[in-house]
């Protein structure tokens, strides 16, 4: 059993590589972890720089060190220049003994009214109330976590998407009739789906989780999550594929297929925990647990648990496909 489904496999990955579209949409979520990479980092670390007059009092200078980055002009004309360039930087001047916020005029409404705030907070005599900080123990922001959960479950997504169409394309060009008086069986094809499923998603979902996470993300649960969750892939790739005569169709059924099968999880995050029993019934939302455990550590069952539903809800969906399958590919 081992080799025929080994042969599948081989065909899959030949006829794959040889298509340029196929390569780009399994680089896909690679691509959309690069560019997140590179615009989260501005929008995890923005805060205010102030431009301060080199003259200021110590203890000013040191004041709005607590709020932001400070950067020291010798003279007004170096705080004017700096406050004329393009980024939003207010500057605070030194007047005998008194300071005036130096503003160019284009900038963000809330700039030169959080300076005038931070400098009337520090001139301030008295301690205006006592503030405790305290740490939730997180060492990177929710918004790296969640998108990179997205983008591990995208390559879940990305994985169905190329067996459907390597299914559609199976059957236009006759290559399914040849299987169909081959030896090989019905299960034997979707084994061949889930484990060519399965090296794609995990390569696509480590590299993506490299990018976004670097060495901190827990690689062991990701391989074994994406392994559970590729059962998804198959149950997307069977839709497109079962339902879909041609490309055309399969384009199609993508659209109409993709919408809740990306949607649930993210209509999963904008509604409380009162409610999220309402997604129970999607193995999709499950899938997407796995991943959010993982990344976030929120979930509503620990990691293993969303697992066993997820390959629990996926194969019940599969085993209600395959009739209609075998009909329509008639296979054994």
């Amino acid at each position: 059993m081992l080799r025929p489904i080994a042969n599948l496999v081989r065909k899959d990955i030949v006829k794959s590589l040889r298509d340029n579209i196929v390569i780009y949409v399994l680089l896909s979520p690679i691509l959309m972890a690069a560019g997140l990479a590179l615009c989260l980092p501005s929008v995890q670390t923005a805060s205010l720089t102030f431009a301060l007059d080199a003259a200021a009092d110590p203890r000013v200078i040191e004041g709005f060190k607590e709020y932001g980055k400070v950067e020291l002009c010798e003279t007004r004309q170096d705080l004017v220049d700096r406050v004329e360039k393009l980024d939003d930087v207010a500057g605070v001047v030194r007047k005998g003994d008194r300071y005036a916020v130096v503003v160019e005029g284009n900038e963000a409404s809330d700039v030169g009214a959080a300076t005038r705030a931070v400098l009337d907070r520090i001139l301030a005599a008295g301690t205006l109330a006592e503030i405790e900080r305290v740490s939730l123990g997180r060492t990177s922001p929710m918004l790296r976590e969640m998108a990179a959960s997205l983008v591990v479950f995208g390559a879940i997504l990305i994985a169905g998407v190329l067996i459907g169409f390597a299914i559609v394309d199976e059957r236009e060009t006759g290559v399914i009739r040849a299987l169909a008086v081959s030896p090989a069986t019905m299960l034997e094809f979707i084994s061949s789906q889930f484990v060519a499923a399965g090296a794609v998603s995990v390569v696509v979902a480590v590299a993506s989780s490299l990018i976004l996470m670097g060495a901190g993300a827990d690689y062991i649960k990701i391989v074994a999550g994406v392994s559970c969750a590729m059962v998804l892939s198959i149950v997307f790739g069977f839709l497109v594929g079962g339902l879909a005569d041609d490309q055309i169709a399969g384009i199609a059924v993508l659209k109409v297929v993709m919408l809740p099968f990306i949607g649930i999880p993210i209509a999963s995050l904008c509604v409380g925990a009162r409610y999220q029993w309402v997604f129970y019934p999607f193995p999709n939302y499950w899938g997407f647990q796995i991943f959010r455990d993982i990344f976030t550590g929120e979930s509503v069952l620990e990691f293993w648990g969303s697992c066993v539903v997820t390959l629990l809800f996926g194969g019940a969906v599969i085993a209600g496909l395959a009739p209609t399958l075998r009909r329509r590919l008639r296979l054994r």
